[in-house]
């Protein structure tokens, strides 16, 4: 299996290019068993991929501390000969594509705030959360990472109950609390993962870095959960084993962290709160949510599409999945995620060419991995786009190059130059734009306009109130979901009454 580094790669007609994966490891008083750990994690297969092991001591008073500072510059023979020692003899390899790196918390602050200092360091291309206790089996890596090396998932979970995995038996009511647990948070998040307090989590580095965490101790099982569930990532499942301990031997878990649990699944999907870094992606994604606006929005440029079409700017595809039906479509997107996302997203669509346009340099047609595109296209789609690009000129010009005599271009753009606010800033746009200031442009830009006119009326209330009044830098996710739920009305309302004022300007432009 390869990753898709290797695929890429290999299309490109290039030596493979190995990955590497990061194994977090968050430890606190384990100094018994984080030798025995290590050792497994060396050991452990992974499609021959580099392994940067990133261990956090989390303010540990048994030695763990002391025992990770002695073998900084001499790990790989200690767990050589730990490994030994367990009748486990490491390959002769085992250590050479494998680097160690520790950080120490001077107090404990919890699991939670553990990983994070983990996943701040990680610099692999896939993130997986080892436990330091041995309680999950790093033999089971290889599993864990083939979703996300063929390209299927972001995400997978390790799951102790879905029955292929050995599995220790233990604690009744640890099962019936897991059990509730996972109920709660799939009733919340509409997954239907069978095991959300699974310690075996693996991630495209990418995401796991764009999830805004905040738990500092065991809530970050729930919380990542929803925050992934919020950013709409692939998620999969497989079946692990699982040799838990008993308290005797160790086990810290107790009924507070269970309760305090629910709370968390609670407070993660229900209330206010960031769940990414980037406020503009956070954005996408919550307008992605809201499919009857969407639908809405390519209703009303629908009557000037073509059947060959340029969507620049696609982003992770809300709008492509409508404009693609029954078109040819060449979805352009600059930021890296959002080309792989839209990849991955529409791989299997023949209709669909995904590449990297930068709108302010001239167009290279034809280069589509999949199909040869002609050159003049009917239209080229251009929503909430222009106002990102410092020389829209000269972007509206390369889209006007790139249309056939007659042919249309549709812009969306954000109006009234008095809204702009913090919103603006934090999602990056350059200007908003009066009606007279968009129709000189695009005339000057050598279109002629067709039609101009106000779009999202209601959008208009909701970006005053949280924008200019509050001051706020992102849309509450809680607002845009009401959105979503009152979109069916609200938009009847706004077809029907066509009002003279909206968040938003679209424009029909054609080339002479």
């Amino acid at each position: 299996m390869t990753s898709p580094r290797e695929t890429q790669a290999a299309k490109a007609g290039q030596a493979p290019v190995p990955g590497c994966l990061s194994v977090l490891i968050p430890a606190f008083d384990e100094v018994d068993l984080l030798p025995a750990t290590l050792a497994r994690v060396l050991a452990a297969p992974a499609f021959g991929w580099a392994k940067e092991i990133v261990i956090v001591d989390d303010g540990s008073t048994d030695g763990t501390r002391d025992y990770l500072q002695r073998i900084q510059m001499t790990w790989r023979s200690e767990l050589r000969d730990a490994a030994m020692r367990l009748g486990r003899p490491l390959a002769p390899d085992a250590t050479v594509n494998a680097t160690l790196r520790t950080f120490f918390h001077p107090r404990n602050r919890g699991k939670g705030a553990a990983v994070r200092t983990a996943i701040a360091a990680a610099s692999g291309d896939v993130c997986l959360i080892q436990d330091a206790d041995l309680e999950y089996d790093p033999l089971d890596y290889e599993r864990l990472l083939g979703p996300i090396l063929s390209g299927q998932a972001d995400v997978v979970y390790g799951s102790r109950f879905l029955g292929l995995g050995a599995r220790r038996i233990l604690y009744f009511r640890h099962a019936i609390a897991n059990g509730l647990l996972t109920t709660i948070s799939n009733v919340l998040t509409d997954l239907n993962l069978t095991d959300v307090e699974t310690g075996y989590k693996v991630f495209r580095t990418e995401l796991l870095k764009s999830v805004y965490l905040v738990s500092d101790r065991f809530g970050f099982e729930p919380e990542v959960t929803a925050k992934i569930a919020k950013l709409g990532a692939r998620v999969y499942e497989v079946p692990v084993s699982y040799h838990g301990r008993t308290y005797d031997e160790g086990k810290k878990i107790t009924w507070r962290d269970a309760l305090a649990a629910v709370w968390h699944i609670v407070r993660f999907n229900v209330l206010p709160g960031a769940y990414c870094h980037d406020a503009g992606h956070e954005t996408l994604r919550n307008l992605g949510a809201i499919r009857h606006f969407n639908r809405y929005m390519y209703d009303t440029i629908a009557p000037y599409l073509g059947k060959r079409v340029v969507e620049v700017g696609s982003g992770i595809g809300n709008l492509t999945t409508f404009i693609s039906k029954g078109r040819h479509v060449f979805a352009t997107e600059l930021e890296p995620a959002h080309l792989r996302t839209l990849r991955e997203r529409f791989r299997d669509r023949v209709g669909v060419n995904v590449g990297s346009w930068d709108i302010t340099q001239p167009i290279e047609t034809g280069g589509s991995p999949r199909a040869q595109i002609p050159a003049g296209f009917d239209s080229v789609v251009c929503l909430n786009v222009l106002e990102h690009v410092e020389d829209h000129r000269k972007a509206l010009e390369n889209m006007r190059d790139v249309l056939r005599p007659g042919g249309a271009l549709v812009v969306l753009v954000p109006a009234h130059p008095q809204l702009f606010c913090a919103l603006d800033t934090e999602v990056g746009h350059w200007r908003r734009y009066t009606r007279n200031q968009l129709a000189s442009l695009l005339q000057e830009s050598g279109l002629t306009v067709d039609h101009l006119f106000p779009f999202n009326t209601w959008g208009l209330i909701g970006w005053y109130v949280n924008g200019v009044l509050l001051r706020r830098q992102r849309l509450p996710g809680e607002q845009l979901s009401l959105f979503g739920t009152l979109a069916p009305i609200l938009t009847w309302i706004e077809r029907r009454a066509r009002p003279p004022i909206g968040l938003s300007y679209i424009a029909i432009a054609r080339r002479a």
